[in-house]
């Protein structure tokens, strides 16, 4: 892995949405098809919506359930985080999982 990437001496900016702000960058043996250095790349940041509490979930200070929107305003028909977007984002699979949770618990309790 040393030969391919090396440790950025800093991340570039605060938003770990930006793939600039990843720990690593092509290294020696990459640099010709690094596209940082071949194509000038601006700044973009992907930011949530302030209600979204998507930080929060990824740094593990909330569970996805614990978001003021899970479930009401975000659901993965109608996401507004990042984390509902895909199905492998970590609140629509938390809401996937609760929904065949809840309806297996019903399920054993009505003897079906």
């Amino acid at each position: 892995m040393a030969e391919v990437f090396e440790l950025r001496p800093y991340l570039n900016g605060g938003d770990s949405a930006s793939f600039l702000n990843q720990p690593y960058a092509c290294g020696k043996v990459m640099r010709n098809g690094d596209a940082e250095r071949r194509f000038e790349i601006p700044g973009v940041r992907v930011t949530d919506p302030k209600a979204a509490q998507c930080g929060e979930v990824l740094k593990g200070v909330l569970k996805p359930h614990q978001c003021k929107l899970f479930g009401n305003e975000c659901t993965p028909e109608h996401p507004i985080g990042a984390l509902m977007v895909s199905s492998e984002g970590s609140c629509a699979a938390y809401f996937n999982y609760e929904h065949r949770k809840t309806a297996m618990v019903t399920s054993i309790s009505s003897g079906a």
